[in-house]
């Protein structure tokens, strides 16, 4: 039988140290942020990088998320390595 998604994330969060962090590719897009606001909800603690193109616009966007204030902004755009 295959573990159930919420046993994964307690087996994956109990792994992830203090000084991890889990990076989220296009932070403040549909996906995103529901991705963030997910991890903030069911791990409060958990440490969070974003890359996002306007680190402006995110932080707006993500202040209205629980914890949302604590998420360590990297602008860039996947599209353009330069």
């Amino acid at each position: 039988q295959a573990p159930s998604v919420r046993s994964l994330q307690r087996d994956t969060m109990a792994k992830t140290s203090s000084a991890e962090a889990i990076f989220v590719v296009g932070g403040t897009g549909m996906i995103g942020i529901e991705v963030i606001r997910s991890l903030l909800t069911s791990f409060p603690a958990v440490s969070i990088r974003a890359l996002v193109r306007d680190a402006n616009k995110a932080a707006r966007t993500l202040s209205s998320i629980p914890h949302g204030s604590k998420i360590d902004l990297v602008t860039g755009n996947i599209d353009d390595p330069t």
